[in-house]
């Protein structure tokens, strides 16, 4: 989110936030009444509950502030919040469940917070919440001191939380009620306490040639038919296929980043302030002593021979012209082990009475009337090291915050204590070991760089390229014509998309896939017809164009049942299968034995062991029904007839049943059983109720 976002760059969870009267939680109905107009237009409605444009866009701005999120991105998270969050409210309302005060106040503060507050609130460095700055957060809010903006982003957040905790109710009142009854399990213990070995037969589909089978409309109907709930549409969808011709940059343009950085060489290597000179040449310095092979891949090998205040460059680098400085060099270790006492701290007030305390626990250290374990055992409030007596594992250089870094490799030896202030609070830090296994030299670094970029020209080129190949395409088949002359180039199919998507497969979620999109959405748009002009897609967050895309409407697939005309190509191969199994059935079906079967098509008799009805799959053959079918409902030693399979025809003979030497339970059979039931279906409970809730959506109208 965009808030949290800002503040995590800043590498500190510093969150003021502001509180509300004396309630203790806020209920405000920021989105609902702010800047509500009919005018907008209803992005949608969801059982009688509309959602206006105005709505969206306050949400966006609280939420979102900051955020680089692209906008499209943003208003979906908005839009299934709000589907779910109708779905939810009714049907919690019906079965009479709710989230009360204090189940949010232990969401949000208490032991059990929600996932929301993990994931916007978590410690960078730990992933884990800082309960007691929570606390911290939870009087200012009892103050009544929440600035209009923090307020209405926890308002919203409320919301979240408590939709999160509905939907995981509803959920529940699922999973609580699935069982295995005991019946079932002894059946299925049954199973599995005697698989069968069985001797089959298979003749595989690919026996008969693509080129024997005429496939007809009636093929493909006939197969819909029967498989109806899979190629049922709730609403239209479009397939889009796309040419996607990359803007690549030229000799010139390289040639021309190039100069750029030369021009720049001596300043870099004068300049008396270099983080003001980084700064003011789109440049990075770090803040450490990186080993070579932490640098990059192109000047690894050469820092070595580069003096201190030098420069080396300039030279390509992950699409950047760059130079480097080197502005020190020190023999340090690759990783430290050490151990630590960690008295945590937030306000001013708590880091000095923390730093108090980590005076007296050093005094008690030195004078040798505790060991460092034992202290760091008793008062040390790292939950990961405080029982190890403080100790930590060998670390490399990074790993740790900044100042604590810099203790273990740069300002403290082995066996000597050092106080160190964190964000964290005040730690006392002893040194146990350092090693070396590479060059015991770390190197600190500056860098300057230009994007390695296409230029107007560069871009314009292209272009010219792709109108080319456009020039006189009308329909899919031109332009495949014309994709035989450009090697490299081919149409590429993306999966179905909705009126309101958003993002393809051949191109990132933004504006230029969402124009793409409308444009398959045209109202006068048919199956089969080509872009009139290339589309345009800029980099993200650049200047640029980095590809140009020629779409094709490959197909429409219409509400309701699936079409023929729509799902052909699509079906082909699986109604090619259905075919020629039917065709080796018609030749097969008279056939008595199995050694006949085997003889007539080439094939032979195998064998699947230790077949278990309940597992779905066959040793040797995998997933076919109607195999397994045949194989449990045959006595022994009796062959079946030749029958249709998924993928072939069949003919099975149950050998013999074998007791296994597993003896799971009935219970460990019920508990197993329903656990894979809930594992299975957790969390489809929404998915069910969206299929039965009346949902208008209008965002594909609305941008």
């Amino acid at each position: 989110m965009g808030i949290i976002t800002g503040i995590r760059k800043r590498g500190v969870l510093m969150i003021v936030l502001i509180g509300v009267a004396t309630g203790g939680f806020i209920v405000m109905d920021v989105v609902q009444n702010q800047n509500r107009s009919a005018a907008a237009g209803k992005v949608g409605v969801v059982d009688g509950v509309s959602l206006d444009f105005n709505e969206v866009r306050n949400m966006e701005e609280i939420l979102y502030q900051g955020s680089n999120a692209d906008e499209y991105s943003k208003r979906e998270y908005i839009w299934n919040y709000f589907v779910d969050n109708t779905i939810a409210t009714n049907e919690a309302e019906k079965v009479g469940i709710m989230v009360g005060k204090n189940e949010l106040l232990d969401l949000e503060f208490g032991s059990n917070v929600s996932p929301l507050i993990q994931q916007r609130f978590a410690n960078p460095q730990t992933g884990k919440v800082d309960m007691q700055q929570m606390l911290n957060i939870k009087e200012q809010i009892k103050k009544g001191e929440l600035q209009p903006q923090m307020r209405a982003f926890w308002a919203i957040q409320e919301k979240e939380i408590i939709k999160d905790r509905l939907v995981s109710k509803l959920n529940s009142l699922f999973t609580k009620a699935v069982y295995t009854p005991t019946w079932q399990a002894e059946q299925v213990l049954a199973d599995q306490a005697n698989p069968i070995t069985a001797l089959y037969v298979k003749v595989p589909a690919t026996y008969i040639g693509d080129s024997e089978i005429k496939l007809t409309d009636s093929d493909f109907q006939n197969y819909i038919d029967e498989h109806k709930s899979v190629y049922k549409n709730d609403k239209e969808s479009r397939i889009i296929s796309t040419v996607n011709i990359s803007v690549s940059t030229s000799k010139e343009d390289t040639i021309a980043a190039e100069q750029s950085i030369k021009e720049k060489l001596e300043d870099f290597k004068n300049a008396t302030n270099d983080s003001t000179f980084v700064l003011a040449n789109n440049g990075s310095i770090s803040d450490v002593y990186h080993k070579p092979a932490q640098l990059d891949v192109t000047i690894k090998d050469k820092i070595t021979t580069i003096p201190v205040g030098g420069v080396y460059g300039p030279y390509i680098q992950d699409q950047k012209v760059k130079a480097v400085k080197l502005l020190g060099k020190m023999a340090i270790a690759d990783s430290v082990k050490s151990r630590h006492i960690l008295i945590p701290a937030s306000t001013p007030e708590e880091f000095a009475k923390a730093e108090k305390r980590i005076d007296s626990a050093q005094a008690v250290i030195l004078s040798g009337k505790a060991s460092f374990a034992d202290v760091a055992k008793a008062i040390s409030k790292d939950p990961g090291s405080a029982s190890k007596g403080g100790e930590l594992p060998y670390a490399p250089q990074g790993m740790m915050v900044k100042p604590f870094n810099d203790a273990l490799f740069f300002d403290s030896k082995p066996g000597q204590l050092k106080k160190v202030k964190t964000q964290f609070g005040y730690h006392l830090i002893e040194i146990l070991d350092k090693k070396t296994v590479s060059d015991p030299y770390g190197y600190k670094v500056a860098y300057i760089f230009t994007d390695l970029v296409p230029s107007e020209a560069t871009q314009n080129k292209t272009l010219a390229r792709v109108e080319s190949i456009l020039q006189g395409v009308t329909n899919v088949e031109q332009l495949n014509e014309k994709l035989k002359s450009n090697p490299g180039l081919q149409l590429v199919k993306n999966f179905a998309v909705d009126k309101s998507d958003f993002a393809l497969q051949t191109i990132a979620p933004g504006q230029s896939a969402r124009d793409i999109i409308k444009w398959a959405f045209e109202p006068n748009r048919k199956a089969g017809d080509v872009a009139t002009e290339p589309f345009p897609v800029q980099a993200d967050g650049k200047y640029y164009v980095e590809q140009y895309v020629i779409p094709v409407l490959t197909t429409i697939l219409h509400e309701g049942n699936g079409r023929v005309e729509d799902l052909k190509e699509e079906l082909t191969p699986m109604v090619m299968t259905a075919r020629k199994v039917t065709k080796l059935f018609e030749r097969a079906k008279a056939i008595k034995s199995m050694d006949a079967l085997a003889s007539q098509f080439n094939a032979k008799i195998d064998t699947a062991k230790n077949v278990v009805f309940n597992s779905g799959m066959i040793p040797g053959i995998g997933r076919e029904p109607k195999v397994l079918a045949e194989i449990f409902s045959l006595p022994l030693n009796q062959t079946s007839g030749v029958f249709k399979g998924q993928n072939g025809i069949f003919m099975v003979k149950p050998v013999s049943q074998n007791p296994s030497p597993m003896k799971p339970t009935v219970e460990n059979i019920k508990k197993f059983n329903t656990g894979t039931i809930v594992q299975t279906y957790n969390g489809r409970v929404m998915d069910a109720l969206k299929k039965k809730a009346s949902i208008e959506d209008n965002r594909g109208d609305l941008y």
